[in-house]
């Protein structure tokens, strides 16, 4: 599936909402990783899960936005997608830019960022 696809169901599940005040509450989220990481997640989503590990067992502070107990959660997602491309959780955040998920995505995920180095050096940049 293409992201456009992705992107065209994620609005097709929001249906009608106020899209300035949803991208203004992602805008937000995104605004609260200037300190630190931010990631938008499932309660159970197993990536979202294994994000929250690696993060604690590297004793990594990070703010966890868990979108499908919110009755925004469609919406989030659809305005992630045009934002961002990714209308998938993990959404993760650090310094305002996109990480992607927990594998891939945005500048390349979690995971791989963390085993080439590049994550412990976005954290001590300022």
């Amino acid at each position: 599936m293409g992201k456009n696809f992705k992107i065209k169901l994620t609005e097709k599940m929001a249906g009608k909402y106020d899209q300035v005040a949803v991208k203004n509450l992602l805008d937000s989220y995104v605004q609260d990783s200037d300190d630190g990481v931010v990631m938008l997640t499932f309660e159970n989503c197993p990536y979202c899960v294994k994000a929250r590990e690696i993060l604690n067992d590297r004793g990594i502070a990070f703010t966890d936005i868990k979108i499908d107990e919110m009755p925004e959660n469609a919406a989030l997602r659809c305005e992630l997608g045009k934002a961002y491309e990714q209308t998938s959780v993990p959404a993760i955040f650090l310094k305002r830019e996109f990480l992607g998920g927990c594998n891939n995505g945005g500048k390349g995920g979690l995971v791989p960022l963390i085993e080439s180095g590049e994550f412990d050096k976005m954290m001590a940049s300022q």
